[in-house]
């Protein structure tokens, strides 16, 4: 192989320094993505502690009201604390839904980001290779 030759492989591999450092940066977006989930679920662990206070205080409510109605009553009472562990449920299905959509977003933006550079490197790949073929006379 000739020096310019060298040279010209030197000069597509030091392109290749970007490459190198990509670890890292995957470890600190990994870092930033671990405290953003910590950050979510201690919100989510703050409003559920809020939700277990509120469905207790309803307990205690009915239990309180509870002793001194008929029958009937206490069927309709019932039926009332169903409705509103069935909008609770709702309500959270909703949000674990939300949830997976923003992640799947998350997801199919990583992926393009990693197709592209992927794209990039087949390019410098058939860059070097072009380089190579050429010092050698086969192209």
């Amino acid at each position: 192989m000739s020096i310019n030759g060298r040279q010209a492989v030197a000069a597509v591999l030091s392109r290749n320094a970007p490459l190198e450092s990509l670890s890292s940066e995957t470890k600190s977006a990994s870092m930033s993505k671990a405290e953003r989930e910590i950050k979510t679920l201690k919100i989510e662990n703050s409003k559920l502690r809020q939700e277990l206070e509120d469905v207790r205080s309803l307990y205690q409510q009915l239990v309180r009201e509870n002793s001194h109605e008929r029958f009937e009553e206490r069927r309709v009472t019932l039926l009332k604390s169903q409705i509103i562990q069935l909008e609770r449920q709702i309500l959270l299905m909703s949000e674990a839904l939300s949830s997976r959509s923003e992640t799947l977003m998350e997801v199919e933006n990583a992926l393009i980001s990693l197709l592209d550079k992927c794209r990039s490197v087949t390019l410098l790949l058939f860059g070097l290779w072009t380089i190579i073929l050429s010092q050698f006379g086969h192209y």
